[in-house]
């Protein structure tokens, strides 16, 4: 029999994976300082990714029964079995699959290899079913200032998924927390800017109007064009009853020249001289 080849990473050989051998995944393991410890483990984590994946709840509450650590990951992509659930698109056996393999003690904030958690996922898919059970539990850790590789907050994923629900729900919580929503990822944009550029104005009209957010110069100038585009769309198309996406754009509009408006201090004359004051 031949011997199986090495490669060398650093100080250590590495032999190189065997076409036949079983996959291995990272069994992950939460002490009580929060931090993660790993052991490579092989069979029936693998098994119970693969049963959430395919929505066999019974094969699923067995194999968590049997011992399998509800928050293993798979080498590929770090993703958990509360992650997989995400992928499903039966809103009811996701809901049902999420619940059970939270009772067994899934994580939440557990992040895959692309820094993202289960709350991650559900805002950047419009799982609003997850985000209200995620929410339902307030003594979950729900990692809500997680940024992912791309540089993407919580509230840019909600932005990408067009969910208007998801996105006041997200903007609301970062508010109360005191999370930046301003912040910008790795491209440079924000979430109303990832909004607007998705034509998504009825979430950019509640990133403005509740979760507070400051359009910079950039997003100043494609809140203008899109009002002006708007407007003329108005005048030259004929009015059919039907609703419109761009419908929105003059209100998100005028939104932002109220707030604009609101930063600047006030002129207000007292006695013989000129005072400022701020609204």
């Amino acid at each position: 029999m031949l011997a199986i080849p090495s490669l060398s990473i650093g100080h250590q050989r590495q032999p190189i994976p065997d076409p036949q051998r079983k996959v291995a995944w990272l069994d992950t393991q939460i002490n009580n300082c929060g931090k993660e410890s790993h052991s490579v483990v092989s069979g029936r984590p693998r098994i119970l990714l693969e049963a959430v994946s395919q929505g066999r709840l019974r094969q699923v509450r067995l194999l968590l029964d049997a011992g399998v650590n509800v928050n293993c990951k798979d080498l590929d992509n770090g993703q958990t079995a509360l992650i997989r659930v995400m992928f499903l698109d039966n809103s009811k056996l996701r809901r049902r699959t999420a619940k059970m393999l939270m009772n067994y003690g899934a994580k939440v904030k557990v992040l895959d290899k692309f820094g993202r958690s289960a709350l991650s996922w559900a805002c950047l898919m419009g799982r609003e079913d997850m985000v209200k059970l995620f929410f339902s539990n307030p003594e979950v850790d729900l990692a809500l200032g997680s940024i992912d590789s791309e540089g993407n907050t919580n509230l840019m994923l909600a932005s990408m998924s067009g969910n208007v629900n998801i996105v006041k729900t997200i903007s609301k919580v970062f508010r109360r927390n005191r999370l930046d929503v301003n912040r910008v990822n790795n491209r440079g944009k924000s979430a109303l800017t990832i909004a607007y550029g998705k034509q998504f104005t009825d979430c950019a009209e509640v990133l403005l109007n509740e979760g507070h957010v400051t359009p910079c110069v950039y997003e100043t100038n494609l809140l203008r064009d899109a009002f002006s585009a708007a407007i003329g769309q108005r005048r030259n198309k004929p009015h059919t009853g039907l609703r419109q996406n761009s419908c929105n754009l003059p209100r998100l509009f005028g939104l932002y020249t109220e707030q604009l408006t609101n930063s600047y201090p006030r002129k207000c004359m007292s006695g013989g001289g000129v005072k400022y004051s701020a609204y």
